[in-house]
């Protein structure tokens, strides 16, 4: 063999090696992950280092709301952050809003309400616009929001609880005459400290800020039970379950189960 055929073999095999590694490596960046109980679009993200936005332009999905059984595409791929930085001397982090993004969407992400948001930002309105750069607070401040939260979040729940069992009366917002699912969401937030008026499910809804990871004592809606949009509210108490006005009294059913899952639309709070 000369040595310019061999050069040429040689070069040819280099080539067939790096193309196959390459395969290999693009096989490897795709998975897929099958949804179990208590998983969310966030919690599959956190798991794989990936925001949720992303679950959702790689499997197509028309909204945030998953089931068990279900089969999501993962690419592992880690992508490079480019736009968001850490101060680790101050423990702040300093975030720049993308296209789509809320406050709400932004305080979902770390942890934190959208309150503190707008204090560390000293926002005078919700408004945000592309391109902004946002501070959020301190590891320590936002640990004692968690906290502050989960209190609140479990006392609505507890406040809910008291209620099971009484009767469900269309327009009903107190327990001595029954409630309905709003009245219901009006009379235990109230009770727990959330000052609100009475408004209809669709009106929870337009009022809340939506979000893709429930936790507990967030509200969870439907569309399309006794009339059509969104017509029913309940409180989320965690593993899939929520609690409201529904049937003939106030209960505690599966999100997922055969009736609601067509009908769920999303959660909300009001943080």
């Amino acid at each position: 063999m000369n040595k310019s055929n061999w050069r040429i073999k040689a070069t040819a095999l280099a080539l067939g090696t790096t193309l196959l590694f390459s395969s290999l490596g693009q096989a490897q960046a795709a998975s897929t992950y099958t949804v179990k109980s208590g998983d969310s679009l966030h919690t599959i993200g956190l798991k794989y280092g990936v925001s949720y936005q992303k679950l959702i332009a790689w499997n197509k999905l028309s909204s945030p709301v998953i089931y068990p059984g279900q089969t999501l595409t993962i690419n592992t791929e880690k992508e490079p952050s480019t736009t968001n930085k850490t101060n680790t001397s101050s423990n702040k982090t300093t975030y720049t809003v993308k296209s789509g993004d809320s406050l709400s969407k932004i305080a979902s992400k770390y942890g934190v309400t959208v309150k503190n948001l707008m204090s560390w930002n000293k926002l005078s309105s919700s408004n945000i616009y592309v391109g902004q750069k946002l501070t959020v607070g301190s590891s320590s401040v936002q640990g004692v929001t968690a906290n502050t939260s989960v209190a609140l979040s479990t006392k609505v729940v507890s406040a809910a609880k008291e209620y099971l069992g009484v009767k469900y009366t269309f327009g009903g917002s107190k327990p001595s005459t029954g409630f309905d699912c709003s009245g219901f969401i009006t009379y235990v937030f109230n009770k727990a400290g959330i000052s609100t008026s009475r408004k209809t499910a669709a009106g929870f809804y337009s009022a809340s800020n939506k979000i893709s990871s429930p936790r507990v004592g967030d509200l969870v809606f439907f569309r399309d039970t006794y009339k059509s949009g969104i017509s029913h509210v309940g409180i989320y108490i965690g593993n899939n379950r929520m609690i409201s006005a529904s049937g003939s009294k106030v209960q505690i059913e599966n999100v997922y189960n055969t009736y609601w899952k067509k009908r769920l639309v999303g959660y909300g709070n009001f943080s």
